[in-house]
């Protein structure tokens, strides 16, 4: 394997009794190179048009040529001007007297031209192309990850924002649809050239297919040009870092799966042969599970380093994951970076989960904004300065945060924030988050779906959960003395005539919601342990209540080591403020507690302060 463009493959055919029938098909990939001495027009207006939008500087700039057969389109590029290599196995020339012919045409072009073997010669080589040309090469190779690697290979050797055109031909005409059938079957695709005993592969391939193959190998769609309709002419963007795949889909993995048997002799007859097996055959299967699309994503994700210096690494990345994840629901994924991270902006078109949002929470989604934070330690609220902005102001702004090195408590309370004070909502997605999604998205990819739109319902029930949690309102728990009773009811009447109570920004719970015949020390504990913010009514009858003591303060002290709650004091009546409360901050002078204010107008002052310092902190 990579030393030959000959694949010999097993295909299972109906068995009877015990045994396993198998045909094996020995494939020639170079025997798929068309007849035509020179390219047609349709081809020659996509090429213009590629090299025109690609920004190709005619002499100065080198296009590659990948997968050049008989240099039929490389000679072209050489007599218009411009410099080019060849990429082709060296098979090729061996075997076809045409493309020595043209080789000797295209070494006369000296200086403009030259020609790498593959695949050595190829590794070798060095980032030195503005455009990238895979003509009718992808859909004639049998391996659907070897695919994958070519075009991680085309995105090493292309220069900063170079360009990739995508070409295929849809073969349109009955004759030879008629021999797409079920029989015929190899792999993903069909095995053609049948009147030959070295036999061709064909796929075909749908838009989404080639956006999403393009995707995981770290480019971005451009532009489709209007040829004619058995063409799909696509160009491509080189995104900045690595290929999302690159370390998974290596040609010793590919290997290592067994994706050929090379102990299938070659064909001596048309009809390829047969063989019956006590056992199914392990090798010899192009597209083995272990290269889905939702496990080479997960395990890239693995391979990812942190860090501000793999920030492009981690973009890509995730604008590939979330391509995979939520491709029929958004379109036109566009990565930017923007400072130290990146954001992929993408539109809603109105499906699954976005839709939802806008039905179940009344916003009017329109675009999609994901922001990648690769940190290499720990991220913290103040990391994220800056990071609301491309996700806008008010209803209507959504977007996801994709993110290393936080702590999920810390970075959920950082998007409930940013919701209540902004209205944009942004929901958090970790690495565990991204694994567990893909994982669900891939069991769905198993389902029977001609729509190929296939979801988990998992997936969205991750994302409405989280959703859930973001827009919903900040609970704040009271604590307090009952001898400080008449304190409590001064300030409620100040906090529930509030706009941020009015308008639901924030909940207030007390032993005043407790209902009659529940087992109240649960109804506290749940309230406790659900609480973001803790009012602390401090007094000497505070300080003196063992309940209070054990069941309140303990675990909002525990809580608040973790970040996970904030802590509101307010000194009522003097006390001691010796051990911990001598280290927090009060919201009003502690020597000045409410009970020192003789007149109610007085403490109202307060209380108003108050307010408006615990509606600052939302």
């Amino acid at each position: 394997m990579w030393e030959s463009p000959i694949y010999r493959l097993n295909r299972r055919v109906e068995s009877e009794g015990d045994e396993s029938r198998y045909q094996q098909i020995v494939i020639d990939v170079t025997g798929s190179a068309p007849p035509h001495a020179t390219p047609g027009k349709q081809l020659i207006a996509a090429l213009r048009w590629a090299i025109d939008r690609a920004g190709v500087v005619k002499r100065n700039d080198c296009i590659l040529d990948f997968g050049a057969g008989k240099l039929r389109n490389t000679l072209y590029l050489l007599d218009q001007g411009h410099r080019a290599t060849a990429v082709e196995f060296d098979q090729m020339f061996k075997d076809s007297k045409p493309a020595r012919d043209n080789l000797a045409k295209a070494m006369a072009h000296r200086t403009h031209f030259d020609r790498l073997v593959y695949p050595h010669e190829f590794e070798r080589a060095d980032p030195a192309y503005r455009l990238a040309l895979l003509i009718n090469v992808t859909n004639v190779m049998p391996v659907p990850a070897e695919r994958r690697l070519v075009l991680q290979q085309c995105h090493d050797k292309l220069l900063p924002g170079g360009s990739l055109l995508w070409y295929t031909q849809r073969r349109a005409d009955q004759a030879y649809r008629g021999r797409m059938v079920p029989e015929y079957r190899v792999g993903d695709g069909w095995f053609v050239g049948r009147p030959n005993k070295h036999k061709t592969f064909y796929r075909e391939f749908t838009y989404t297919e080639i956006d999403d193959l393009l995707s995981d190998a770290g480019f971005e769609y451009v532009e489709s040009f209007a040829s004619h309709a058995s063409n799909q002419v696509r160009l491509y963007r080189r995104l900045s870092g690595a290929s999302p795949l690159a370390g998974v889909i290596t040609p010793e993995a590919i290997a290592a799966a067994g994706v050929v048997d090379d102990e299938i002799p070659d064909p001596e007859n048309v009809e390829p042969a047969e063989v019956s097996v006590s056992e199914p055959l392990d090798v010899g299967h192009p597209d083995p599970e272990q290269f889905e699309r939702s496990k080479v994503l997960i395990e890239g994700l693995a391979r990812k380093r942190p860090g501000p210096a793999h920030a492009d690494d981690y973009a890509a990345h995730v604008r590939a994951m979330v391509e995979f994840l939520f491709g029929s629901q958004l379109g036109r994924l566009e990565l930017t970076r923007r400072g130290d991270g990146h954001d992929i902006v993408a539109r809603n078109r109105g499906k699954g989960f976005f839709q939802s949002v806008r039905d179940g929470y009344q916003i009017p989604v329109t675009k999609v904004v994901t922001q990648c934070r690769n940190s290499a330690g720990k991220l913290r609220r103040a990391d994220l300065a800056g990071l609301a902005d491309p996700f806008g102001t008010g209803v209507g702004a959504f977007g996801l945060l994709a993110y290393r090195g936080g702590d999920r408590a810390e970075m959920m309370s950082w998007c409930q924030n940013l919701f209540r004070d902004r209205g944009s909502v942004v929901l958090p997605l970790d690495d565990d988050d991204f694994t567990t999604l893909l994982g669900w998205k891939g069991d769905a990819e198993h389902i029977d779906n001609p729509s190929g739109d296939a979801e988990d319902p998992r997936v969205a029930g991750l994302l409405a959960e989280r959703l859930s949690s973001v827009v919903r309102p900040a609970r704040a728990f009271i604590s307090y003395s009952s001898q400080d009773r008449r304190y409590l009811e001064q300030f409620k009447e100040h906090l529930e005539g509030a706009d941020m109570v009015r308008d639901g920004k924030i909940t207030i719970w007390d032993d005043s919601k407790l209902d009659p015949g529940l087992k109240w020390r649960d109804e506290i504990a749940r309230a406790v342990a659900t609480s973001e913010i803790a009012i602390l009514f401090v007094s000497a009858s505070f300080r003196a209540s063992r309940f209070i003591a054990s069941d309140e303060l303990r675990p909002f002290r525990e809580a608040a080591d973790r970040g996970e709650v904030t802590l509101f004091p307010i000194m009522v009546r003097p006390t001691t403020r010796r051990g911990w409360l001598g280290k927090l901050q009060f919201a009003n002078d502690p020597k000045k507690p409410l009970s020192s204010y003789k007149r109610l107008a007085d403490r109202e002052e307060v209380y108003v302060d108050l307010v408006e310092q615990l509606d600052a902190m939302l």
